[in-house]
């Protein structure tokens, strides 16, 4: 879809640029030789202008709104976060981990995009490796045995998306209510102008169903199915201790994100990727907070034992060449 909109648009201004310079050209023809192509050309822009120019600029202004993803992604990150905060609450009552909140844990969510900006920056990650550091030691007595409800459609959707959606349809609604009270006629200058007001939102409807089946939230509860070959699993906070298997998968996994993350932050800025320092803003915290406090304090780590201890080295200009627990950078 936005292929085929850059590709009309650029026709479309192909065709624009072709009668701006014929404009001139024809005029000089017309002086030199003595004929009337200028005065037959002007006279055919006009026609055109007057008769279609209204639809080139309503079909232009379309497809300009077509060509921006922007607010699909918006939509995206937004839908996803939803669901991730929706399941994270469910089961914030009980003793056991969100299966959602583990797997995202387990499989590192990339972007929304494609790109590699996006990917290196890509905050929601970040979010959930901090909600799993505030809980995973934190000694709350459970309220309940088993999680609440799953969430449904339009709780995933959201408030704010529904009264969004509920707007453009009232919209149209209206513009409909408009042109058939005011008996306005087809192809005239008004219907083409309020036309505008129902592509408009429309279009931005289209945004929000390409965006929710682009996600599709609740199929991560089959990607849990596959994992853990259950539909809910039942892993209480006490089994995520960093020395257990699930801890130590959940060590690799961030590894691995980080490495993914610093090296896209490195290409981005033109940095050397055989020397790995790791400052990307992008990176998200240690899992474990208690563990880092340790590995930060040592005096033996370096990036030649990174992959047996797992834990990450933050390099800086310290003689010992690595920064001490309280003087990171980045906030814990």
């Amino acid at each position: 879809m936005r292929a085929l909109c850059s590709s009309l648009l650029q026709l479309i201004k192909n065709v624009i640029l072709i009668a701006v310079f014929a404009y001139p050209i024809t005029f000089i023809i017309q002086l030199l030789v003595g004929n009337s192509l200028f005065s037959s050309y002007n006279l055919l822009l006009i026609h055109y202008v007057q008769h279609y120019g209204s639809w080139l600029i309503l079909f232009t202004a379309t497809l300009i709104i077509a060509h921006s993803n922007e607010n699909q992604i918006a939509l995206m990150e937004k839908i996803r976060e939803n669901h991730y905060l929706l399941e994270v609450q469910r089961w914030a009552a009980t003793s056991f981990i969100s299966p959602t909140h583990l797997y995202y844990l387990f499989s590192p969510p990339t972007a929304v995009t494609s790109d590699q900006k996006s990917n290196a920056y890509d905050p929601f990650y970040i979010k959930v490796v901090n909600d799993f550091r505030d809980r995973v030691y934190s000694h709350i007595i459970p309220s309940r045995t088993i999680p609440l409800r799953k969430p449904n459609m339009i709780q995933i959707i959201g408030k704010p998306m529904t009264t969004y959606l509920f707007k453009h349809i009232l919209n149209i609604v209206l513009v409909i209510s408009v042109i058939i009270f005011w008996n306005i006629p087809y192809l005239s200058s008004w219907y083409n102008l309020i036309l505008f007001f129902i592509i408009y939102p429309t279009l931005k409807m289209t945004d929000f169903i390409i965006a929710f089946c682009y996600i599709q939230p609740t199929s991560v509860y089959k990607k849990i199915e596959n994992q853990f070959h259950t539909t809910e699993p039942y892993i209480s906070w006490n089994q995520l201790d960093s020395n257990s298997d699930f801890g130590q998968t959940i060590l690799f996994s961030w590894k691995a994100d980080s490495d993914k993350r610093q090296r896209d932050h490195n290409q981005l800025h033109s940095l050397s990727q055989h020397k790995i320092d790791y400052n990307s803003p992008g990176i998200s915290c240690y899992p474990y907070p208690e563990k880092e406090h340790s590995y930060f304090e040592s005096k033996e780590n370096s990036y030649s034992n990174f992959n047996e201890i797992i834990a990450m080295p933050v390099i800086s200009n310290h003689k010992n060449n690595v920064i001490p627990f309280t003087k990171r950078n980045k906030k814990i």
